[in-house]
């Protein structure tokens, strides 16, 4: 039982801490990789009773993200944000090409529509009438 709540306090520490990165690369993902290892192998030798000794042992998820930041390479972030904003910007442009890709569709669908609807209407066809 206790085996079971220690990994879902560790799963939902290293989630937060993984969700307050502002970008991620290789050197995020290894460092969430040690830091994963080192809180499992913390804990394999004292389980843990709750969430608050996993923020106690390892410190606040922000605090964990503000110190690495903190020693990381002032290039290094100024890059990878540069890159994370070119995604961001290339992601709205195509959303937003796609929108108005759709909208032209829409309309040209509807517009061929109405043409099979008018066609439909004032199409020449035969008629009976009976004269009595």
């Amino acid at each position: 039982m206790w085996r079971t709540d220690m990994n879902n306090w560790i799963k939902s520490y290293l989630h937060t801490v993984r969700r307050l990165f502002p970008m991620m690369g290789r050197s995020e993902k290894t460092y969430l990789k040690n830091l994963s290892s080192s809180i499992e192998d913390f804990f394999e030798d004292h389980p843990p009773d709750s969430m608050e000794e996993v923020i106690e042992k390892f410190g606040l998820p922000e605090d964990v993200v503000s110190n690495y930041l903190g020693s990381s390479d002032p290039e290094y972030l100024l890059k990878r944000i540069k890159i994370a904003k070119r995604w961001r910007v290339l992601t709205i442009c195509l959303l937003v090409t796609f929108l108005i890709g759709f909208v032209f569709f829409a309309y040209w669908l509807w517009f061929e529509y109405d043409s099979y609807l008018r066609f439909i209407d004032g199409a020449m066809g035969y008629c009976i009438e009976y004269i009595e």
